[in-house]
């Protein structure tokens, strides 16, 4: 793949600039909504492993049509010299601090049927399908840092008090790997209306599944297995309707496979030392409406 340069940051940071304008020039009705949110989390935590166990923020943007169609965009950006080669070796990506370190604009179609519009299903099902795009800038010495590209799909039953969601994801320039996640979770409300309360607790819990492949990129071991384990608790406070403020807490543990958890061991960056496998994080998502 060839190497990217100023050129094609800027055409990125263009098009991001394109999505999060919209919010407040493209709304002609209800057919068309917008979100602007950063999110600041205390680190960096993918399948269950730091990738950065500094604080980061991500700024993300999004306009949705009919409810369906979503293109949007996020980035992911150090606060810290993380990356540096200085701090982490040979192997470090570079000092982003307060720049992005990855940016993924995507785009998505999600519908929920119910037995309203199809009599025959016995309660509401809710399907997604998603294409990504990851671009990571070159590392310092010039190198080109390989991109990739996600397709995404999910289904989901709202209807249950546990709304399982079951998603699946295939890797298809970098690992070719296929990783899946179940998640069951409820909000239980706190204040105002159940319906749509002002404020609200939300807890989950996730189990992933990473092939062969996927599971030799992320962790060194080449075998089929459960991958990380997933709890969050999330409050969710809405004072008003455009404005959805959400900290929240998640613990993350490889707990059934223990050539998994070492692997994690390995090559992510837990809590405290890096032999650990576990990680807890913290953070705030702040999103505004349109």
């Amino acid at each position: 793949m060839k190497k990217r340069g100023r050129k094609a940051d800027i055409c990125l940071f263009a098009a991001a600039a394109l999505l999060s304008g919209t919010c407040g020039a493209g709304i002609v009705d209800d057919a068309i909504s917008a979100e602007a949110a950063v999110e600041l989390s205390s680190r960096k935590v993918f399948y269950g492993y730091a990738l950065n166990r500094e604080p980061i923020w991500i700024p993300q943007a999004s306009v949705t049509l009919f409810d369906t169609l979503t293109a949007g965009v996020i980035a992911y950006c150090d606060m810290t010299d993380w990356g540096s080669q200085k701090r982490r070796g040979p192997s470090g990506y570079g000092d982003r601090s307060w720049r992005y370190q990855e940016i993924d604009p995507y785009v998505s179609l999600r519908h929920t049927f119910s037995p309203s519009n199809l009599a025959w299903l016995p309660m509401s099902v809710a399907l997604s399908a998603c294409y990504q795009y990851e671009y990571d800038p070159p590392f310092p010495n010039g190198d080109t840092n390989p991109d990739s590209h996600y397709v995404k799909c999910g289904i989901g039953l709202p209807d249950l008090w546990l709304e399982p969601a079951l998603n699946a994801e295939f890797d298809i320039d970098r690992d070719h790997g296929i990783y899946l996640n179940l998640d069951v979770g409820h909000s239980f409300p706190l204040a105002g209306s159940d319906e749509s309360p002002a404020l609200a607790l939300r807890a989950d819990v996730s189990q992933g599944w990473g092939d062969a492949n996927r599971n030799d990129a992320y962790t060194g071991v080449n075998r089929t297995g459960l991958m990380d384990t997933m709890i969050r608790l999330t409050i969710e406070w809405t004072p008003c309707p455009w404005l959805r403020i959400a900290p929240y807490a998640a613990y993350y543990e490889y707990l059934f496979d223990p050539h998994l958890r070492d692997g994690a061991r390995c090559i992510g960056y837990g809590a405290g030392r890096k032999t650990e496998s576990w990680n807890f994080i913290g953070g705030v998502r702040i999103a505004v409406s349109f």
